[in-house]
């Protein structure tokens, strides 16, 4: 059984895979699959590339390590990242790197500005939700900016809808949880989401059910 402290190097892992500059302030979003192999182990990373206001133009999403010559056992806390600078960081300071990524969006946009532009969204969603003959799963006054909970027509279910919805329009809602779980559809607007992405939701699911 191997186990050791690893250091995955991303600047291997970069190399070939995205021309980015780590000196730069990189601007660009996106997501790449790579793979690192030796003679003692193979590591699959999956990660996005969004970090426009810091050195590192990668945040880790998950990966997957297998040992080559058997089982491998690798603490969390011995498994260390490499960024393209060559500095190497813990896995949990990628989650710090995430933070305050964050919150540089919400501090340029403006706390005050963030709020008015999800109360906006809350209020579109509710609103087309009701033009559409559906029922809010939370009384209006208390409803959420963030998400929106519509409670599924009798006869339907909610898997059936978002199935038919990503195969004819390719837009996907959430079910409910739990004991709801068929019985409530979610549609969540917070963070980046425009008014536009809930227009082609809205109008997705209006269409489906029309047909059901």
């Amino acid at each position: 059984m191997l186990r050791r402290p690893m250091t995955i190097a991303l600047v291997a892992l970069l190399a070939g895979t995205i021309a980015l500059s780590a000196q730069g302030k990189v601007k660009q979003y996106g997501r790449a699959t790579v793979e690192y192999r030796s003679d003692d182990v193979a590591v699959v990373a999956n990660y996005d590339y969004s970090q426009k206001k810091h050195d590192g133009p990668w945040l880790l999403i998950d990966f997957a390590i297998q040992g080559r010559k058997g089982a491998i056992v690798i603490q969390r806390t011995e498994l260390t990242l490499q960024t393209p600078d060559e500095q190497t960081v813990p896995l949990a300071t990628q989650q710090l790197f995430a933070l305050d990524a964050a919150l540089d969006l919400m501090i340029d946009e403006g706390v005050e500005t963030l709020w008015a532009r999800h109360r906006a969204l809350g209020e579109y969603a509710r609103g087309r939700v009701r033009d559409l003959g559906l029922d809010l799963l939370a009384d209006p006054a208390y409803a959420s900016d963030s998400l929106t909970a519509i409670r599924v027509p009798d006869g339907l279910s909610a898997r059936a809808i978002i199935d038919a919805m990503v195969a004819d329009h390719r837009v996907m809602l959430q079910a409910g949880q739990g004991a709801m779980t068929d019985q409530v559809l979610r549609v969540g607007h917070m963070g980046w989401v425009t008014e536009a992405d809930l227009v082609e939701a809205f109008d997705a699911l209006g269409a489906t059910l029309e047909r059901r």
